[in-house]
């Protein structure tokens, strides 16, 4: 079985590092947008840690904060008291790996002729296809921040969201960075970057208020980037990722008469005029199956999230330690031969100023779903657990708006 190169109609030869380059070339290229919003930045101690150490999936690492003595008055006659130090915290950090893989048959590349090859086509939208999953990877964690109610995490989102009843206007991202940051937002600490729908934007840009950035494809034609600028941030669009389901749930007394392991039960409490409360029960029994409830969540509408991000504000280590990042694999038996071109990764990407708990994750490597998951999320702590990160020095902001 030949492993090492597929032979395209055009005379082109595509081996495994080949296969890697191209792909890279095109991720970066696009990507090269977001990393050059300066909204991530390298960590030594990250670096070293996955790098050198043994595992490299998980730590613990310190940051130092702000010293904290007061000034003290110098009169010779007073005592002077006892120097403090500087105010440390502790976070944890996670790896995370993906893979991405991508398949054509002979045939389809025979019966197309020599004008289309699929597995070029197919390599190039592989490459195109990182930069999805990157971003889809930058916002699920940001969901995991504002979902987050453990270790003052709580605090964080509810200074660090701006709720809307209506549309976005010209000054929201500046009240919502005010809001979040305080005098922090006037040091040069604010948003750089904006994440947001592209019926917002249009907003924006049927008031003259966007201005698109060009970038030259591999034909020489200078186009509009889907990044543009509003005021001196940039604004990246993207539906996919902007928007959040309005839900409501409604409770009924169940109909079971026998439990049902897929479902979830609940018990009621309280009164009609106080409100009630309905509690999941963790350990349901038969017996007293008759009081249970069910839950229904049923979507009534949807909201437009515009996130703000500012500078350095996530630790990145790309590249960590991965055997065989790209290779390719053939398999002469599937339908009458298939090529397989697979890709992997293993990254660090992680919001200063935030802890990593790991509560709520399965494998060594969390999922985007478990990204977002609250319970993964905690402001860093100090030493003895009394102090958390200050969340003004934490450079992210949303925007949650009813109409567009």
């Amino acid at each position: 079985m030949n492993t090492d190169v597929i032979k395209f109609y055009d005379g082109k030869a595509v081996n495994a590092q080949a296969f890697g380059a191209y792909i890279s070339e095109i991720a970066k290229t696009r990507e090269n947008k977001l990393i050059n919003a300066n909204i991530f930045t390298a960590d030594k101690n990250v670096n070293d840690t996955f790098r050198n150490s043994v595992g490299n999936i998980y730590a613990v690492l310190p940051i130092l904060g702000d010293f904290k003595g007061e000034a003290q008055n110098y009169d010779g006659v007073s005592d002077l008291s006892e120097g403090e130090g500087v105010d440390s915290y502790l976070y944890g950090v996670t790896s995370y790996g993906r893979a991405l893989v991508g398949g054509e048959y002979d045939y389809a590349n025979e019966i197309a002729g020599k004008s289309v090859d699929f597995r070029e086509h197919l390599a190039k939208r592989m490459g195109e296809k990182w930069v999805d999953i990157r971003e889809d990877t930058l916002i699920s964690i940001i969901k995991g921040m504002f979902s987050s109610t453990t270790d003052g995490a709580d605090e964080f989102a509810e200074a660090h969201t701006l709720e809307i009843e209506g549309k976005i206007a010209e000054n929201s991202l500046n009240d919502a960075s005010q809001k979040a940051l305080g005098d922090k937002d006037f040091n040069g600490k604010g948003a750089i970057l904006t994440i947001m729908h592209s019926k917002i934007a249009n907003n924006l840009r049927n008031k003259k208020l966007l201005e698109y950035m060009k970038y030259t494809d591999e034909n020489g034609m200078e186009k509009n980037s889907n990044l543009a600028q509003w005021g001196d941030k940039l604004v990246l669009v993207d539906d996919s990722i902007t928007t959040m389901k309005v839900t409501t749930d409604t409770y009924a007394t169940t109909t079971d008469t026998a439990l049902d392991n897929k479902k979830t039960y609940y018990t009621r409490s309280g009164s009609a005029s106080a409100g009630y409360t309905y509690t999941e029960v963790t350990s349901p029994k038969v017996a007293d199956i008759s009081s249970y409830y069910e839950k229904t969540t049923t979507i009534t509408g949807t909201k437009y999230v515009t996130y703000g991000i500012g500078a350095g504000t996530f630790i990145r280590d790309e590249d960590l330690p991965v055997d065989v990042p790209f290779e390719r694999y053939r398999n002469p038996y599937k339908k009458g031969g298939k090529v397989d071109l697979i890709n992997r990764e293993r990254k660090v990407l992680h919001p200063k100023g935030f802890s990593f708990l790991k509560k709520n994750v399965a494998t060594d490597s969390p999922t985007d779903k478990e990204f977002a998951d609250g319970a993964n999320w905690g402001l860093a702590k100090n030493s003895d657990g009394t102090k958390y990160y200050p969340h003004q020095l934490i450079p992210v902001i949303r925007i949650v708006s009813t109409e567009v």
